[in-house]
């Protein structure tokens, strides 16, 4: 693993929390900062998601405003670059009567304990991490695949070339067919004027065309 993401895995995780409640606001700040968490804060949803690109927090928690709350969910579940972001949904309202609810990844009904909030927070935070290091793997892995294929490909196009019989200058490869049900590579004419030769694969042997 690269210095840089030990050291971006050995910062705290950041919550931005998106609230009008100076009051709420206050309490949940406190009640993160003392789990060890970074806090940001944002008293206006519409100014959220600049917050966010800002910010790039590991966790957002919002309290319900109506639109504006289902605005800011659906806006940031539809962003390919922050759809994975956990979301929490605080509301005052029976959550199945909220319309963002079904977008956040959680919807609390008030009142929720600082002990409820932080250990829903702490597990959302521990699975997006933990997704993030599986689509890391993937993306490592699909790269190493991609350049042993590549590698494949070279050797093969490196075993197709081979020397003209006559003046052992390199011919490349065009192609393999049949002929009379015997099988050829095929090779670009010698430069140097030997003639057209394909090579018989089963015989081991060059076979001149032209």
């Amino acid at each position: 693993m690269h210095s840089a993401q030990l050291e971006a895995d050995a910062l705290p995780s950041i919550v931005l929390l998106v609230d009008r409640d100076a009051a709420r606001l206050t309490s949940y700040t406190t009640a993160f900062e003392s789990d060890g968490l970074w806090v940001a804060t944002c008293t206006d949803p519409r100014e959220a998601i600049d917050a966010v690109y800002d910010v790039r927090p590991d966790l957002l928690v919002t309290h319900t405003f109506d639109d504006v709350s289902a605005d800011l969910v659906n806006t940031l579940k539809g962003d390919a670059r922050t759809q994975t972001l956990p979301v929490i949904l605080v509301t005052d309202r029976d959550p199945q009567r909220v319309s963002a609810a079904s977008l956040a990844d959680l919807c609390l009904q008030q009142p929720v304990s600082q002990e409820q909030l932080l250990t829903s927070s702490r597990l959302l935070i521990e699975r997006s991490h933990e997704l993030r290091r599986r689509s890391e793997d993937t993306g490592r892995r699909a790269h190493v695949r991609v350049l042993t294929s590549a590698d494949a490909v070279s050797r093969s196009a490196a075993d197709a070339i081979r020397d003209c019989p006559r003046c052992r200058q390199s011919l490349d490869w065009i192609e393999r067919g049949r002929l009379l049900g015997v099988e050829y590579d095929y090779y670009r004419w010698c430069v140097n004027g030997c003639g057209l030769y394909c090579y018989e694969c089963q015989a081991e042997k060059w076979v001149k065309l032209a």
